[in-house]
């Protein structure tokens, strides 16, 4: 088989100062079939779309697309699909990076599971922090059709995925979501059938930001996991009814630690009764009492080890 034709998007959104090393990234690649596509979704920023044509003109195998409105990173990305012409897709957060080898890798597994029905292949990130050292990783090896896993917790993010452009297409694309929306495709993809295959390793460079602790929290995140679970409540038909409880009390375990933590205490009770009903004696409940009776303490612990 010969080597497919990788499209690579990198959406931009008020990170001129860091998406010249992304690019980077991409340039650096020992697999070289590939095709380079910046989304700006700077219309309102001047400054940092001229930033993006900087970006273009020093890196000639750039395709730049300016969108004429700020759509936001799900429906650039959508921009980008549309757009590339490659048979994969591989997306880049414009504050990330790939290692030299990661396409390559990602591409051999590609070929290797041609015939078992992809949707989408990943890979494993190294978390870097502010200063740019390597804190820690993110780590999943689930192979085949994993839909139970997914609705527990995201198994990638986009920044480590490679897949069929044709699935991508099929499966409806990114949703309009300002959080989750990578968890939602996910889901879509392994809903409709398909597999997805992990080459597990470390193959990204994933960026925290100072806004990654308690005050990077905002409500947007509670509509984002509200959405999901709207998502994965579609469903529930697909797996079992104790699988559902355990998915149930996830989601309303994360609710509540966001509801504590932007002071919106009546949900925060209202999804510990659904913890009740779903699953009265885990540990999860437990710990949601704890935070709900108790969130002063709470987030006065989570502040120290945010800071």
């Amino acid at each position: 088989m010969t080597s497919p034709l990788v499209s690579v998007i990198i959406t931009t959104y008020r990170r001129s100062q860091l998406l010249e090393r992304a690019v980077e990234s991409v340039m650096r690649q020992t697999y070289h079939n590939l095709e380079i596509i910046v989304v700006d979704d700077n219309s309102q920023f001047p400054i940092e779309r001229e930033s993006s044509r900087k970006c273009q003109k020093k890196f000639k195998k750039i395709k730049l697309i300016e969108n004429p409105t700020n759509l936001g990173g799900s429906l650039s990305r959508n921009v980008g699909i549309e757009q590339a012409t490659g048979e994969l897709i591989s997306f880049l957060d414009d504050d990330d990076e790939y290692l030299s080898d990661r396409i390559e890798k990602m591409v051999k597994l590609y070929i290797k599971k041609k015939d078992s029905n992809i949707g989408l292949i990943y890979c494993n990130c190294y978390a870097v922090d502010t200063s740019g050292k390597i804190i820690g990783g993110y780590d999943n090896n689930l192979n085949g059709n994993p839909l139970y896993e997914q609705m527990l917790n995201c198994i990638a993010a986009t920044s480590m995925w490679l897949a069929p452009k044709d699935v991508l297409k099929k499966v409806g694309m990114f949703e309009l979501a300002t959080n989750k929306q990578d968890s939602i495709l996910l889901l879509k993809i392994l809903v409709n059938g398909y597999n997805i295959f992990s080459v597990n390793e470390r193959l990204v460079l994933y960026h925290l930001h100072d806004g990654s602790g308690i005050s990077g929290i905002k409500a947007t995140n509670i509509k984002g996991w509200l959405l999901y679970r709207e998502w994965c409540r579609k469903y529930y038909d697909k797996i079992t009814k104790k699988q559902v409880k355990k998915v149930e009390s996830n989601f309303s375990y994360n609710l509540i630690t966001l509801y504590v933590i932007n002071n919106m205490m009546q949900k925060a009770k209202e999804e510990l009764r659904i913890m009740f009903k779903n699953n009265f004696f885990s540990k999860l409940t437990f710990k949601s009492i704890l935070k709900c009776f108790f969130s002063k303490l709470y987030l006065i612990r989570l502040n120290r080890i945010n800071q």
